[in-house]
């Protein structure tokens, strides 16, 4: 929409300075010839007449009348339009995101295994993992933790 309305404002404007243009044109020709010796009276009043039309033309457009003149630049045409390939566009983003996907970590986390939080003495149990999240039943109840903050839960008993 707002490229629509800054195309119909700079159509305006650029009519409004044709109508300018015109005008003083004319103008300029009614000076002339009033500076001559000799003034044509017939051509001053028919440049006067002119000038009239040219202002009654101008003011009396309404603004729907002013849209249908309007004359599109061809900006579009002479631009380049990219063209996607799209299976080749779908395998990039498929690969994108196996990479951008953690893969889950080391041996010991998966489901069922037994994790404490990182410096922390409480026993969890694994439930699921997702990506880099995993929910763990701890007190009766299910939470989720990032799977970098879990650590097994043997390695308190070596130790020891």
């Amino acid at each position: 929409m707002n490229a629509r309305k800054n195309l119909l404002k700079n159509a305006k404007l650029a009519m409004q300075e044709e109508f300018n243009k015109n005008v003083f044109a004319v103008q300029e020709k009614i000076k002339e010839q009033q500076q001559e010796e000799n003034p044509n009276e017939v051509l001053i009043a028919q440049l006067i007449e002119e000038e009239s039309k040219l202002n009654e033309e101008y003011y009396s457009r309404r603004s729907h009348n002013k849209k249908a003149k309007v004359q599109r630049t061809c900006e579009r045409e002479n631009s380049q339009i990219k063209k996607v390939d799209y299976t080749a566009l779908n395998e990039y983003r498929a690969s994108a995101k196996k990479q951008k996907t953690q893969q889950v970590g080391p041996d010991w986390l998966y489901e069922g295994a037994l994790v404490t939080l990182r410096n922390k003495t409480t026993v969890m149990i694994i439930t699921q993992i997702h990506n880099d999240q995993a929910e763990v039943f701890v007190d009766g109840h299910s939470r989720f933790f990032r799977t970098k903050s879990l650590r097994p839960a043997d390695w308190l008993n070596e130790e020891e």
